[in-house]
């Protein structure tokens, strides 16, 4: 439970961050059954108080990783379409997206991985050890 404190100290005092609808406790069982793994507490308590939130800032204030919000994984298959098949078979779950339509994916290892298609070029680069590092790095101007 101390896990779930600190993000909500992180969240709450230093990011804005506009909540959506939360995700259900069923549906991210049902997303843990298809990805074949249990999700990070961490993703899960953030996914079940904030849902597809909209965030606005950036890792670490670097505009390279910009985070616009996070995906509502309630429905999932509904916003990410057969693109999701795809991400899961490389182990690959998206979580969030940035302004260029680049998309955050926690990988299976939990570590958390930037992908952008700009200019017929696809870059693929590692952001983060975990997700609750990744959410502690976020920052938004006020």
């Amino acid at each position: 439970m101390e896990e779930a404190r600190q993000h909500s100290v992180v969240i709450d005092s230093s990011t804005n961050i506009e909540p959506a609808k939360p995700c259900s406790e069923r549906a991210l069982n049902a997303l843990e059954f298809r990805v074949g793994r249990s999700l990070p507490t961490s993703l899960r308590e953030f996914a079940t108080r904030y849902g597809g939130a909209f965030i606005g800032g950036s890792v670490d204030g670097a505009g390279r990783y910009s985070v616009l919000g996070f995906l509502d994984l309630e429905r999932i298959d509904q916003t990410e379409g057969a693109y999701l098949d795809e991400y899961l078979e490389v182990g690959a779950l998206p979580f969030a997206r940035c302004e260029l339509g680049g998309i955050y994916l926690l990988k299976a290892d939990n570590s958390i991985w930037f992908r952008l298609n700009h200019a017929g070029k696809t870059t693929l680069e590692k952001v983060s050890e975990s997700f609750e590092d990744f959410l502690n790095r976020i920052e938004t101007e006020e």
